[in-house]
């Protein structure tokens, strides 16, 4: 990776494969390892920044700044870009069957078909630079603080009571069941 500047990292396990990692970069694509961070290889040729991975399933998803998201459906091995989105993606998660994008001022966008097709879910016009879940609940937080859907995105709640500054660049959720609890860096 000399000379490339990592921007988001995902660990898979692929089974009898092992671990292995992917990282994206500032515009150099996708790399992988399979020794754990000692040699790396390009695995896509995508261009834009990689922003965030998540996965549903056996698919991984890569999201990025002005192509919409990537997918791979071999552990990571070769990533194809299944949509004609330009979208400018600035966060990944997964919830069910859903893949939740944050987005640079268009608020969140959904798909139900792994990334395929993005759809407007709310927030319009927000910068969407976050995105957490647990159980039925999707948290997103960017430039207008943090925000809660627990319908897929039908509807969204503003989170903010008590946050000094509402400019969202990271959440995390604190535990695995139940209700959890969402922490922020602002």
């Amino acid at each position: 990776l000399t000379g490339k500047a990592p921007s988001s990292v995902l660990i898979t396990d692929g089974g009898g494969a092992g671990i292995k990692l992917h990282t994206g970069t500032l515009g150099s694509g996708i790399y992988a390892s399979s020794d754990t961070g000692k040699s790396w290889t390009v695995t896509s040729g995508v261009t834009n920044q990689v922003t965030g991975f998540a996965s549903l399933g056996s698919v991984l998803l890569a999201g990025t700044v002005g192509e919409g998201i990537y997918r791979s459906t071999d552990n990571g091995a070769s990533w194809s870009h299944p949509g004609v989105s330009s979208a400018q993606i600035l966060s990944l998660v997964t919830n069910g069957n859903r893949v939740f994008a944050g987005s640079n001022g268009s608020g969140v966008l959904v798909s139900t078909d792994t990334g395929r097709t993005l759809t407007a879910s709310g927030l319009a016009g927000a910068t969407v630079r976050a995105l957490a879940s647990t159980g039925t609940k999707v948290f997103a937080g960017g430039s207008t603080g943090i925000w809660l859907t627990m319908n897929n995105g039908a509807s969204w709640t503003a989170m903010n009571t008590g946050l000094t500054d509402t400019s969202v660049y990271s959440l995390w959720i604190n535990g695995r069941t139940g209700g959890g609890q969402v922490g922020n860096h602002a």
